[in-house]
């Protein structure tokens, strides 16, 4: 640390950014590690004082922690999401050039290209977005490619939990679909939504059993985010309606990019033509512990690997807050 400061201290042309390379990559670990965080508008005087006298140690672990992938699901999906990896690492550019190679192979449609439009075509496709079928795909394609890009570093997982969505990706990591069977499935989840009543979803911001008690007709919790928040859906009058008991409580909630109503009985009808598909994928056991959303626990092989499971996915609420549980008591 002395020799740091020393150093920038003594030579006013230093680049920060050059420093924090050589220091990650340059330097044989040790068993102790300090962090300090500096900025490019201070002195060098400054800099090197913040280096001396402050920051914080921390003793590495004998043993490398254990690491878990982190699946999110719909409504998380923006345009130009994960861009600069598309355009810098060649490792994600591979695998989302093979999944868009898919997909348009499946259902016709350029994810490449929504998700990284010429500037006049933002706007549209942000719209173009929230369609089940467009998203569906486009969040599959980010989120396998960056598990492909982290293992190729090196991560590798040592559990995948997923949310909703999500964890059609995590099963797809873990081994449970070969690739081309998940993204078959995926786009045919997308479009039975297409075919249902269209309806909305808010993340609110209250514990599931306060907001149990403001339910109202066609408005039931679709996913269990944490203790603190859930997310609702139904279809978009009773939900406009919702919306007005939340505001006049001053309930803090958001609607998400999505315009259709998962997790909840508005895909009944889309139940048994989904399980018919199911029944014609191939389910391998998996190679990595999966939490599954619906007991927010470790799934057995023989749960996780039959059709009904993931018919009943569909429709079930989404435990993910269950599942984060059973990590942290990991």
């Amino acid at each position: 640390t002395e020799k740091l400061a020393d150093f920038i201290e003594s030579d006013n042309d230093h680049d920060l950014s050059d420093v924090a390379y050589t220091l990650q990559l340059g330097r044989v670990p040790f068993k102790f590690r300090r962090t300090v965080a500096v900025s490019k508008s201070q002195s060098s005087e400054e800099i090197a004082k913040t280096i001396r006298v402050g920051g914080q140690n921390r003793k590495e672990l004998d043993n490398d922690p254990r690491v878990v992938f982190m699946f999110p699901g719909g409504g998380t999906q923006y345009v130009n999401m994960a861009k600069g990896l598309y355009q810098n690492e060649p490792r994600f550019k591979e695998s989302m050039d093979q999944c868009a190679q898919l997909i348009k192979g499946r259902i016709g449609l350029d994810v490449i290209g929504l998700i990284y439009p010429e500037a006049s075509e933002v706007e549209a496709n942000k719209i173009t977005l929230e369609k089940p079928l467009n998203f569906f795909a486009a969040l599959f394609a980010v989120e396998y490619s960056l598990a492909k890009l982290w293992i190729s570093w090196g991560i590798n997982p040592d559990a995948v939990i997923g949310h909703s969505l999500g964890e059609y990706i995590a099963a797809t990591v873990a081994g449970i679909f070969s690739l081309e069977d998940a993204i078959n499935l995926v786009c045919y989840r997308g479009e039975l939504f297409e075919r249902i009543e269209k309806g909305s979803m808010f993340s609110v911001t209250l514990p599931a059993e306060q907001v149990e008690a403001l339910l109202i007709e066609g408005v039931s919790i679709a996913t269990i985010n944490d203790q603190y928040q859930c997310v609702v859906a139904g279809r978009f009058e009773p939900m406009q309606q919702f919306a007005s008991i939340l505001e006049k409580e001053d309930i803090s909630y958001t609607k998400l990019a999505i315009d259709t109503a998962g997790h909840s009985p508005m895909v009944d009808s889309i139940l048994d033509d989904f399980g018919q598909f199911l029944s014609q994928i191939r389910y391998q056991e998996p190679t990595i512990p999966i939490i599954s959303n619906m007991s927010g626990d470790w799934a057995s092989t023989d749960e996780i690997c039959q059709p009904d499971y993931w018919k009943k996915h569909l429709r079930q609420t989404v435990r993910f807050s269950d599942g984060v549980t059973t990590l942290l008591n990991e």
